[in-house]
């Protein structure tokens, strides 16, 4: 919280507050201190049941203290609805305005009653800063193994994936690193991180094993993704293109080489029956991703997704638009650290400001079959995987429209049979073939519109560049 904030509404006569943190503990080592050592310093108490179960009493006793004192009430969300107490603090806030007097409850939740809805003014208690998360790590590591504070990238890392944790949480979790690991390990904490999402039930935690090494291709895509996914501004990528061509495997990839919590958003599964509760899991959804900070969020099959968003909304009372529209929201002003991956295998159904710049870091990938020479690739790859014999790969077929997919297909299938790829590849008909007429479409949708994800010309300085 900043210093200022709270002093200024205190001065200006403000003298009822709620305060919704999970930290009552941080509230009393950070918030006391701001406010007994300004300039003018407020007399500060405060009050629990175990004190006095009588919730009257630490009003009464606040009416009769000197002027500029200030009392912390926790837990009094328990009593806040209590005739006789919203009657009291209806009839004293002149009072407590007057002499510089004021109530802060400290709660997990926000409940105020209707008669004060007015009266109350919301105040923030912020979950650990840069600054305190660094103290936090200092303070976990015991006096006589100082070797086993982090190096400044280290540091850095470690800061970056403790976002959304509360001091507590941080205290406990980087305990159980040193122990566990006998350092400060990304993982460890990612580990805790995941449980909030499971916790949560509004989304899955996307737990894969590739790798840039297993998902062959697409290395223009790689590049300008790593050189951007831990900018604080990154927002994310969304990659179009025929199915089975690897666009969930490169995004799972992407997931897994950042070092990123990985989260699998499902938006039919927010959905309700019941009036306004989709809307309200969308909202807790966004909230719970807000506050866990550095993630990678995946929407997998965007299209089926996002359909009918926008649509009259008149089928199923406007809940679609509704939630289109709460999305679209969190996608323009998606918080520091979130970055975003989308799928989509047609461009048929999603309006088109679900796909320009600033809502991604650039126009949609266009995620075509592969090249022949990255098709060769992934053939190699999969027959050394599936360790098929030289009799069985001593001939293969002709693959001019297949995908990875089919390809991984063919190469399991020789697996399983025990029969080489030509005989395989007898029982596999490419998608391109099947949807010729979709993929010719999306083709020609995607010229103009999209950056082709193979059109490689040169290496600089290094660096893959496009072909414009």
């Amino acid at each position: 919280m900043e210093q200022t904030k709270l002093i200024n509404y205190l001065r200006a006569g403000f003298s009822t507050f709620w305060m919704r943190t999970d930290e009552p503990n941080r509230v009393k080592t950070n918030v006391y201190n701001q406010l007994q050592n300004w300039e003018k310093p407020f007399n500060v108490s405060q009050w629990d049941m175990l004190q006095d179960p009588n919730p009257l009493t630490p009003l009464i006793a606040l009416t009769e203290a000197d002027p500029n004192s200030v009392t912390f009430l926790y837990n009094f969300h328990w009593y806040i609805d209590k005739p006789q107490v919203i009657q009291f603090i209806q009839n004293t806030i002149p009072v407590w305005a007057n002499e510089g007097k004021a109530i802060i409850i400290v709660s997990p939740i926000e409940k105020i009653p209707v008669e004060l809805k007015k009266s109350f003014t919301l105040v923030d208690m912020p979950l650990p800063d840069d600054e305190e998360i660094r103290h936090a790590i200092i303070h976990a590591v015991p006096d006589h193994r100082q070797e086993l504070l982090p190096g400044e990238k280290q540091t850095d890392s470690v800061i970056r994936v403790s976002k959304g944790l509360t001091r507590r949480e941080l205290d406990n979790i980087y305990a159980l690193s040193l122990v566990e690991k006998d350092s400060f390990q990304t993982d460890v904490i990612n580990d805790y991180r995941a449980q909030i999402v499971r916790k949560s039930g509004l989304a899955d935690i996307l737990s894969t094993d590739k790798n840039f090494k297993t998902v062959i291709g697409y290395e223009v895509i790689k590049d300008d993704v790593m050189e951007t996914i831990h900018h604080p501004d990154s927002q994310g990528i969304i990659a179009i293109g025929p199915t089975g061509t690897g666009k969930t495997s490169l995004l799972q990839a992407i997931a897994n080489e950042s070092g990123k919590l990985a989260v699998k958003v499902r938006v039919g599964k927010l959905m309700s029956k019941y009036q306004g509760e989709s809307d309200q899991n969308v909202e807790a959804l966004i909230n719970m991703l807000t506050a866990l900070g550095d993630c990678f969020v995946l929407f997998d099959e965007f299209e089926k997704q996002f359909s009918g968003v926008g649509g009259s909304g008149d089928t199923d009372g406007g809940t679609s638009v509704r939630i289109g529209g709460q999305f679209l929201e969190f996608f323009e002003d998606t918080p520091k650290g979130i970055y975003r991956g989308a799928t989509c295998n047609t461009f048929r159904g999603i309006p088109p400001e679900y796909f320009r710049p600033g809502r991604w870091d650039s126009a949609p990938w266009y995620v075509d079959l592969p090249s022949s020479k990255v098709k060769n690739s992934i053939l190699n790859h999969y027959i050394k995987k599936f360790d098929l014999s030289k009799k069985q790969t001593a001939k293969v077929p002709d693959m001019p429209l297949w995908t990875g997919a089919e390809i991984e297909a063919l190469c399991k299938k020789a697996w399983m049979r025990k029969i080489d790829l030509t005989t395989a590849g007898k029982s596999i008909m490419p998608m391109a073939q099947v949807a010729k007429e979709e993929i010719a479409a999306m083709r020609e949708w995607a010229k103009g519109r999209t950056v082709q994800a193979e059109e490689i010309t040169e290496k600089i300085n290094g660096k893959r560049k496009l072909a414009i």
